[in-house]
């Protein structure tokens, strides 16, 4: 019990809850005034309804903290239990369920705050903390059209739940410690290995809150990354036990370096030591080895941007959105579910969901995997160099996550996607004779553009020198040269012999140029396409500011562009080389139809080789019956 003598408002809750709620009651009686107390309850079966009982005796109004929600049964457990407790006591006070703890959501103390401090819930109705049945301060114009929706149909909804304002939540107190972990891959067992050896460090109690965004913890930051280097440290960065056991360590090095911890490398190696139970004697001094490496082995280096990742990038709609989304008001419908519910992910502003019909299904759309951004956990990123491109087709069949953009496209279509785009009408009177420049100049074997930008100046130039246009109608056609290269000049294109040389040998101006494009959302860096380019036009290169900047901007070129037509994709399936694998992916309904997105570990050979077998059954039976454009022949 906490501070129940002469509480008028008596919180009864389990587990964690417990230590929010003596938080909470603190905070209340110190700023409000108001007498608050908490009743912890240690077990449910058997129940210890006298203790309970006498322990709410004196109270005017106690408020059961569950978290779960039990709809259709009356009420939740612990409220039943406490209700029954009180049955038979003259001047019982009142009894409300409140659930916490919906989805995940953290508890407050700041909802707590308000739940004490306002009218509540009417009897016999739960209040829901962490949730806001009614949203006023949305600014997505469609997810505002539901919100009105649901609050002519459900007028009353409003006052069942309570959250409070944006803010961080108070994880504070003398001798307390918060460390927040956010490891590449998803990997969690560090975090419960790290809690616990600093119980053993330092003692204590150890307290996990999966449910705290990074985001929302109020405490002094320091950042720490840490990368296991095989050339600076001597780690193996491929034997995943002793890079673990490197990160440890320089967790705990880092601890020490800001005096959280009170440990020296032999004292904190020597703890660990005791707590790893398996292997021989020498396979614990190589374990130790790499915690004691990490431990010592820190470095000064800026901290990463832990924020949200609301660049300009995020701004976009994804590309499954825009590709493969059915435009309606269906639970399954990803361009629905993105503008309702993706967007506030994409803007930090997750917090802000709401109890809503579609959500209340539990169900979420297909290639919804895609909204996340695994692009601010990558260190490098494959870069494409179009002058060693054969068209080989490996890269994009190899990708176990759909993160390589492809599509073979002619000049003339890349124009006219340019005209649409920038609004260059002037140039389509000279569409057709720039188009047939551009082939007639890449079927030489001298040095070759590796984008379309300047190619497309190149023919512009040609063109003005062979037919001098009236000054007019040149510094229209100009201007809208000049818009076209500033949207599509960055993009990537490689001269091929499937693609460029042969399908111009079959028909003439029926040439191609292939487009490949890594999307850095993504890209897990595994490797695979490197390994698999044979001519080596995949290279892993470091990712900064700048390469991360001008990947997003290709990425968004590409995506622009026109798909693959259907005769395209049916001539390049004829042969070995891209082969009918490579060439349905050649379409984007069938290249996205399956995606990654999850934040595991680093590809791997058996990634790719379940990935292939099932794009080569899905992808082959989507791909359309008539070997037309895919995406307009389904629309």
């Amino acid at each position: 019990m906490h501070r129940t003598g002469k509480a008028k408002t008596i919180l009864v809750a389990q587990g964690a809850s417990v230590e929010i709620a003596s938080a909470a009651a603190d905070t209340l009686r110190k700023t409000h005034k108001t007498r608050i107390g908490v009743v912890g309850v240690q077990t449910l079966r058997p129940f210890p309804a006298a203790a309970v009982a006498d322990a709410l005796a004196g109270a005017e109004r106690v408020l059961v903290l569950e978290r779960c929600d039990s709809a259709l049964s009356g009420d939740p457990p612990l409220t039943r239990e406490v209700r029954a407790s009180l049955g038979g006591r003259e001047k019982a006070p009142s009894c409300q369920s409140v659930v916490c703890g919906v989805g995940g959501a953290p508890l407050r103390i700041a909802d707590i705050v308000a739940l004490c401090t306002g009218a509540g819930a009417a009897a016999g109705h739960p209040v829901y903390l962490g949730i806001a049945f009614d949203d006023q301060a949305t600014t997505e114009p469609k997810r505002e059209v539901m919100l009105d929706a649901l609050r002519r149909a459900y007028p009353q909804a409003a006052g069942r739940g309570i959250r409070t304002q944006d803010g961080p939540l108070p994880i504070k107190g003398a001798g307390t410690a918060v460390i927040a972990i956010r490891h590449r891959g998803g990997e969690t067992r560090l975090a419960g290995v790290a809690g616990a050896l600093m119980h053993r460090l330092n003692g204590g109690r150890v307290r996990s809150r999966p449910a705290v965004a990074w985001l929302g913890l109020d405490a002094e930051r320091h950042t720490v990354t840490l990368y296991p280097d095989e050339t600076t440290l001597g780690i193996p960065v491929d034997d995943e036990a002793l890079a673990f056991e490197f990160l440890l360590g320089g967790l705990f090095g880092a601890l020490g370096r800001l005096g959280r911890i009170d440990a020296t490398a032999r004292r904190a190696g020597g703890t660990r030591r005791d707590m790893l139970e398996s292997g021989g004697d020498e396979d614990r001094d190589r374990l130790i080895a790499a915690f004691e490496t990490g431990f010592e082995g820190l470095t000064e280096a800026p901290a990463e941007d832990t924020g949200a990742d609301n660049d300009a990038w995020r701004e976009s709609v994804p590309i499954a959105v825009r590709e493969l989304g059915r435009s309606d008001d269906h639970v399954a419908s990803l361009p629905r579910f993105w503008d309702q519910t993706g967007v506030l992910y994409r803007d930090g502003r997750a917090d802000r969901l709401t109890a809503d019909p579609y959500l209340a299904t539990g169900t979420m759309p297909s290639l919804s995997s895609t909204f996340t951004d695994l692009g601010r956990t990558r260190t490098s990123l494959p870069v494409f160099d179009p002058t060693l491109c054969t068209g080989c087709g490996h890269c994009w069949t190899r990708c176990p996550d759909s993160a390589i953009g492809v599509a073979a496209v002619g000049p003339a279509a890349l124009l006219d996607a340019g005209i649409r785009t920038t609004g260059a009408e002037p140039v389509r009177q000279v569409a057709s004779k720039l188009a047939t420049r551009i082939i007639a100049s890449n079927k030489k074997n001298g040095d070759r553009a590796s984008t379309f930008g300047p190619m497309l100046e190149d023919a512009f130039s040609w063109l003005n020198e062979k037919a001098p246009l009236p000054e007019e109608r040149k510094q229209a056609i100009e201007e809208g040269v000049g818009q076209i290269v500033a949207e599509f000049g960055n993009l990537p294109v490689a001269v091929t012999e499937p693609f460029f040389i042969d399908a111009e040998a079959r028909q003439k101006d029926s040439a191609e140029l292939l487009s490949i494009a890594i999307n850095p959302e993504a890209c897990k860096t595994c490797g695979i396409c490197v390994a698999s380019c044979e001519p080596g036009a995949l290279v892993s290169r470091p990712l900064d500011d700048a390469s991360r900047e001008a990947a997003h901007r290709t990425w968004e070129t590409w995506s622009a562009t026109p798909d693959t037509p259907g005769t395209s994709i049916d001539r390049a399936a004829e042969g070995d080389v891209p082969g009918p694998t490579a060439a349905l992916l050649l379409s984007r309904y069938c290249q996205f139809a399956l995606a990654g997105g999850d934040r595991s570990g680093l590809g791997g050979e058996a990634c790719y080789a379940a990935a292939s077998r099932s794009n080569r059954i899905s992808r082959t039976t989507d791909r359309p019956a008539d070997g037309g454009d895919s995406r307009a022949d389904r629309q």
